[in-house]
């Protein structure tokens, strides 16, 4: 994707972090998340079979 005008980062930039789908739904992981995104992750990985 072409960017124009000043390329410089921020310090809120977002991040992007890799996860196996067990650490996603790890207590510490989803614990960091806020706005009820782990719970949002938790059901997402169930829904696809991949939580037991």
């Amino acid at each position: 994707m072409p960017v124009t005008g000043t390329c410089e980062p921020r310090q809120d930039a977002l991040e992007v972090t890799w996860f196996s789908p067990e650490e996603a739904a790890s207590e510490a992981v989803t614990a960091e998340m806020e706005g009820g995104r782990g719970t949002l992750i938790r059901h997402a990985l169930a829904s696809v079979g991949l939580l037991r």
